[in-house]
């Protein structure tokens, strides 16, 4: 002020803040070579830099896209003077993609924590500030969309960047992120892959259950079926007004394995309006889909005293999910219920799996509208994660084998199985991993067996949507020894999928019909006061039993026997091929020697035992 002058400053103690000069960084930011560009610009909280890496080292090699960082501190000196603005970041990125000329930048990932109250000053009602607003959002309700509208920030329906966040406020929270976006990657394939959950809550008089009947069951007669080819999905639905302690049920489908969360009802900041399925009561370690709330506040993730709820879900080490999609304010029924359709409806009409695009392109349509709800809609249904986490149905007709889908039985149930069973039952279950299809799928066996192949072909003839269980009946009549099995699902490639896991080849030793002892093994030393043999009992069935006769023997030889089992003393076990005898106490084995243990059927003669 100049000389001599006076001013009166009227306001709360907190709203006095002393100032503090602190050096620049890197206020040349601005000044950088962009020409090579980016797939993604990321732009971090330094004190989340260690983990970021760890991220973006994961996505680069996963997704082969180019990766560029940079410290939203660097952001605020170069852009803005060290203000902590969104309009620096805005201003950063607008001047980083207009100068990206190898790559042009599609992707911005915000990492580190959002508040609307940036000084943490309110400590007044219920808000209590306690959380950094490390990197700024925009708008309140708070919304990153913003942040991608580079040629025109009143342009809602083509924005330049698709933005997500990952609303980690330590680095041991965004080190839980990571470690679940990478699982979600990288873990095996399963039919569960393609479930989607929905948990319908409101009062009865809302029904918001309606809204996925009418949209699975498609009531209005569209023609579109979410759960037939192309798309496929499994379905499971738990209506608030009609299950009992429907959280616990939600709970259960989420630990078993869901790919796809969908929520809609009521909700706030902290809370859902279907209890009993908060994140710390999972047990889904490994198995972490994606959560899309339709409802308000449940994504707002710019809360200046809480995690909101969809970001407790990301954060809870081991349990939970790996992305989460929802609002950050109010919505509108009508307006949830559109979005809800939308996800579905490019999911089954597109090649988007990723979340941030399939957001992004669900979202368009209520920009299209160009209305006030529209508009906000598609401010503030954000993305909270990676943009590139998947829902794992794969974009084109994937087909897949599992080795542990592939089961060998007989009519007889039992193991071992010898050439006496005659049949050789072969169960396996083929997986569609992408699209559905409702062309004819084939099936080959191939059996080999000294020098021979035999062929055996069935045919899925409508075709393949989920998955479908396929039987080979092969006959093993002379088959003694070695078999060899190979089944191929599409042998001709007409599906064009990948051929790498449509193949299971196993091999099975076929015995002839004889009696086997499984304890003790060979050369074993054993109890001499008390022991027992266990036998294999092949020759019986379910309506003819044979006599099993047991011997210990000094040689390999019935006649020198020392103690022999009687119809009295051997034991069969219920359901089971299994026969035990016990040593008789009496017997006094010399503990120096060898023995040996015969066993054989009668009527058959002990010269027939085997050893």
């Amino acid at each position: 002020m100049p000389s001599g002058a006076h001013a009166l400053f009227v306001g709360s103690g907190e709203g006095i803040e002393r100032a503090r000069v602190r050096r620049a960084t890197n206020a040349f930011l601005s000044r950088e070579d962009w020409s090579k560009g980016a797939d993604v610009i990321a732009i971090v909280h330094r004190d989340l830099l260690g983990e970021a890496q760890r991220w973006a080292q994961h996505r680069q090699t996963t997704s082969n896209v180019r990766i560029r960082m940079v410290d939203v501190e660097t952001i605020f000196e170069a852009y803005d003077a060290g203000r902590h603005t969104p309009q620096a970041i805005r201003a950063f990125l607008k001047d980083a993609w207009q100068r990206s000329i190898e790559r042009k930048p599609k992707y911005c990932v915000l990492i580190g924590n959002a508040s609307w109250d940036q000084r943490v000053a309110v400590k007044a009602s219920n808000v209590d500030a306690r959380r950094a607003d490390q990197i700024p959002s925009y708008g309140r309700p708070v919304s990153d969309f913003w942040y991608g509208l580079l040629d025109d920030e009143k342009d809602l329906i083509t924005p330049e960047l698709i933005v997500t966040r990952m609303p980690a406020l330590t680095g041991a929270e965004l080190s839980v992120l990571v470690d679940k976006i990478i699982t979600a990657d990288t873990s095996a394939w399963t039919p569960r892959q393609r479930m989607f959950l929905y948990a319908g809550g409101g009062k009865p008089e809302e029904s918001f259950c309606d809204i996925f009947g009418r949209m699975l069951r498609d009531e209005f007669g569209s023609g579109v079926d979410f759960t037939a080819p192309p798309l496929c999905i499994d379905t499971l639905v738990v209506c608030k007004e009609f299950v009992e302690q429907p959280g616990r049920v939600i709970r259960s489908h989420i630990n078993e394995g869901v790919a796809l969360i969908n929520f809609f009802g009521h909700g706030g900041t902290e809370s859902f309006d279907i209890e009993d399925w908060t994140v710390s009561q999972l047990a889904n370690e490994g198995r972490y889909p994606v959560l899309a709330t339709f409802s308000c506040l449940t994504g707002g993730y710019a809360s200046p005293s809480t995690t909101c709820e969809n970001a407790k879900y990301l954060f809870e080490p081991k349990k939970g999910v790996a992305a989460a999609i929802g609002t950050t304010g109010l919505q509108y029924v009508s307006t949830a219920d559109f979005l809800l359709y939308r996800v579905h409806e490019v999911l089954a009409a597109s090649k988007r799996r990723a979340v941030g695009e399939l957001t992004y392109e669900a979202k368009r349509s209520m920009a299209l509208l160009n209305t006030t709800f529209g508009n906000n809609a598609t401010y503030q249904f954000c993305v909270l994660g990676d943009p590139f986490t998947r829902i794992r149905i794969d974009t084109a007709v994937e087909v897949s084998l599992p080795r542990q889908s592939v089961v060998l039985s007989t009519a007889r149930a039992s193991n071992p199985i010898v050439e006496t069973d005659s049949v050789l039952i072969v169960d396996a279950e083929i997986w569609s991993e992408g699209l559905g299809t409702r062309g004819t799928v084939d099936v080959r066996l191939l059996r080999s067996h000294e020098g021979s192949t035999d062929t055996l072909t069935t045919t899925l003839s409508d075709g393949l949507c989920r998955r479908s269980a396929v039987q080979f009946l092969v006959p093993i009549v002379g088959k003694a020894g070695r078999n060899e099995i190979v089944i191929t699902v599409d042998p001709d490639g007409k599906l064009l999928d990948r051929p790498e896991n449509n193949t299971v080849m196993l091999s099975l030793n076929i015995a002839k019909p004889s009696l086997l002892i499984l304890e003790p093994e060979a050369r074993r030393v054993v109890n001499a006061d008390s022991f027992t043999v266990r036998i294999i009992d092949v020759l019986s069935t379910n309506t003819s039993t044979v006599a099993v006769n047991v011997a210990i023997c000094t040689s390999r030889d019935t006649s020198s026997w020392i103690a022999r089992s009687s119809a009295a003393d051997l034991r069969r076990i219920a359901g089971t091929a299994l026969c035990d005898w016990t040593m008789p106490a009496s017997t006094r084995p010399d503990t120096s020697r060898t023995y040996w243990i015969g066993a054989w059927p009668s009527p058959l003669s002990p010269e027939a035992a085997v050893s």
